[in-house]
């Protein structure tokens, strides 16, 4: 397996923490980190209080974006196996 893919299949299986980009009413960009858990295929659940910014941000806007990454990387070695 590419060790690309496989350092990212163990990240995404560690994480317990997303963060959701959306779109508030005007526009402006909101970034929420959520816990978070996956099925292994890439679909990711989270609960939220519906009257949450990125709650009402949803129901505005339903696109949205995620980011993932291991927040247990040491200051300058994020470019390291």
């Amino acid at each position: 397996m590419n060790p690309l893919v496989q350092r990212t299949q163990e990240v995404i299986s560690s994480v317990i923490y997303i963060n959701i980009a959306s779109l508030c009413e005007d526009h402006m960009p909101w970034n929420t980190p959520v816990y978070a858990a996956n099925d292994g295929k890439l679909t990711f659940y989270w609960r939220s209080w519906m009257h949450s910014q990125h709650s009402k941000n949803i129901r505005i806007h339903s696109d949205v974006f995620i980011s993932i990454y291991d927040s247990t990387r040491k200051l300058g070695q994020n470019h390291q196996r």
